[in-house]
């Protein structure tokens, strides 16, 4: 009878060593995503029942105003520092920042709660990021073909976890206690991160050579390539006409959520409830359709699944 270890090999087309650096990392995004799905249905859940969902639209206008200023000054601390220490890094800043947002939701301070959006939208986002980008650290191009899908799938059940660790635990020990949960799982995470990296790994990025001036203007450089090229500037259309839907829906959403809960726990268990069956209405369509979808009418049908779907 073969071992988990060889049928996982098998069922990956890995090599031993690569086997395991593909668990790891795909661990690792399963547990980033777990965090955020759970961390983002505490959010909504302690803010539509303190505030309300009429205060949304200025917390989407402030989260994008901070993650523009946190993009601006993002690579340059990631080239100063390193990556795998940035990781580290943001994921003790994580660990901390969770336990203190727990300790200081029993004082019912209401600006808590604006910061504690604000910080989850922002924390998904670094986090997320930051796992592929070390996704690409770990494995070479070869490796990443590989590699990449079965990652990618690990962010997907992380979804479907995340979703039904709120909707299991809120009702039982209530919502609050998701972030002591949430800051446990991010300590695994620091774990799998050492696991991951070799000694070198930790000064590799530091020993390049000093911030050129083409690096400081990357960012001007990309607005006027995307200006100059119409299919970049078709693609920038695309992906803010996506984020203006998303923000809508979303309101809309919590605005009858609100109406339909009126506890706090029922509601947070709810928004667990949709965010794991999106999760697992994600991994169908990525394993069962996606691929059909891909090989019978190309890149552009596949394109319009999601806004028909809509």
């Amino acid at each position: 009878m073969r071992s988990p270890l060889a049928f996982w090999k098998e069922l990956t087309g890995t090599r031993s060593g690569e086997s395991v650096r593909l668990s790891l990392m795909l661990v690792y995004l399963l547990l980033i995503i777990t965090c955020y799905t759970t961390t983002k249905t505490v959010r909504d859940s302690l803010f539509i029942t303190e505030i309300g969902p009429s205060q949304l639209p200025y917390l989407y206008v402030l989260t994008a105003a901070c993650m523009a200023a946190i993009s601006a000054i993002y690579p340059r601390a990631l080239k100063r520092i390193g990556l795998y220490s940035f990781v580290q890094l943001t994921s003790l800043l994580a660990i901390v920042s969770l336990l203190l947002f727990w300790w200081l939701v029993a004082y019912q301070w209401r600006g808590l709660l604006y910061v504690l959006y604000v910080w989850v939208s922002l924390f998904g986002a670094i986090t997320a990021s930051q796992a592929w980008s070390l996704a690409s650290h770990v494995f070479d191009a070869r490796e990443a073909r590989r590699a990449f899908a079965w990652i990618g799938l690990g962010g997907v059940v992380g979804g479907i976890v995340g979703g039904s660790l709120a909707r299991i635990v809120a009702p039982w020990l209530g919502t609050e206690v998701l972030l002591p949960i949430c800051s446990a799982l991010m300590i695994v995470t620091v774990m799998i991160l050492r696991g991951l990296a070799r000694r070198e790994d930790w000064k590799a990025d530091r020993e390049e050579g000093p911030e050129t001036d083409q690096s400081k203007n990357s960012g001007l450089d990309v607005l006027a390539q995307v200006r100059q090229s119409p299919y970049l500037s078709m693609m920038v259309a695309l992906l803010l006409s996506g984020v203006l839907v998303e923000a809508f829906i979303d309101y809309e959403f919590k605005v009858v959520a609100q109406q339909a809960f009126d506890s706090k726990d029922r509601l947070t268990s709810f928004l667990g409830t949709i965010a794991s069956y999106g999760g697992m209405l994600a991994l169908l369509v990525q394993t069962l359709v996606t691929g059909r979808l891909l090989k019978r009418f190309g890149v552009g049908a596949a394109i319009l699944l999601l806004p028909s779907a809509l």
